[in-house]
């Protein structure tokens, strides 16, 4: 049973049947990336090696149709994979999880399908991706053509590290635990006002407590936090920065009335006998 999935490009742009290999490269190599997301892992091949890795996915291109341009690509896998495809066919699940808005599709899928948007080319309005012979389908837009989702305000405290301070643009970063995506840590955007200014600097590479009016979307994430009030939560800067092991000598363990002539004799004696 050979997979088969068929891409239409539509725009201005787009001359009847034709289109820049680069333009094309741009739409399909995302489009290969997430179907590769979507395949089991295989274990890897070589001798003494541990672990797992991703099969390769290579869109096979048949030609590029009239009309808008046409192109038909089919998935090439090992011959170890092809039969755990009949029951999980990759193109199936990335149509029906574009078509629920992504919420089924594993993150890194979902990265490379807005990566496609994010860079259409030039002239391009849509790319429909289509199931070969088959009713499922969907249509990609520009992220510049999806409605901007409605944000909402609520109170929250949050906590994490007080970075990046900027006092005269009167903002700050607050690095959180992330809960989505491969980083361990993600970013959000403070807004403070003159009167928090020296508290933001008290407690600037620290852990704090946060609280203010947060920005959410649709998803729940806080994207933006205008703070009515920060506290310390835990000062660890010692194990950031360990104190250094120099010390002042105390004023009991200061010389006075030094000899010079002497000092410098017995010095010029001391380097005299390494000579020697």
């Amino acid at each position: 049973m050979e997979r088969k999935l068929t891409i239409r490009i539509d725009g201005p742009g787009v001359a009847a049947g034709k289109i820049a290999l680069r333009d094309l490269q741009r739409i399909v190599h995302p489009l290969e990336q997430a179907v590769r997301a979507l395949l089991p892992r295989l274990p890897m091949g070589s001798a003494g090696a541990a672990g797992e890795r991703r099969q390769s996915v290579q869109f096979l291109l048949s030609g590029i149709a009239d009309g808008s341009a046409v192109a038909e690509g089919s998935l090439a896998v090992e011959a170890s994979m092809a039969e755990s495809l009949f029951d999980d066919d990759p193109f199936e699940r990335l149509v029906a999880g574009i078509s629920d808005g992504g919420q089924k599709l594993p993150s890194q899928a979902l990265r490379c399908i807005e990566r496609l948007r994010r860079n259409l080319p030039e002239g391009v309005e849509t790319v429909e991706i289509a199931l070969s012979g088959q009713a499922g389908r969907v249509t990609l837009l520009p992220l510049a053509d999806i409605e901007t989702p409605v944000a909402v305000t609520e109170r929250r405290t949050l906590s994490g590290r007080l970075v990046e301070i900027d006092f005269s643009a009167k903002r700050a970063k607050l690095e959180v635990p992330a809960v989505k995506g491969r980083k361990s840590t993600r970013k959000i955007s403070l807004r403070f006002a003159d009167e928090l200014a020296g508290d933001m600097q008290r407690l600037a590479r620290q852990l704090v407590a946060a609280v203010g009016l947060a920005t959410l979307y649709e998803d729940g994430d806080v994207r933006e936090l205008d703070v009515t009030g920060i506290t310390l939560q835990i000062d660890d800067r010692g194990a950031l920065w360990p104190p250094k092991r120099f010390k002042w000598p105390t004023k009991d363990q200061l010389l006075s009335n030094v000899d010079m002539e002497e000092f410098l004799r017995t010095s010029s004696d001391y380097y005299d006998e390494d000579e020697e």
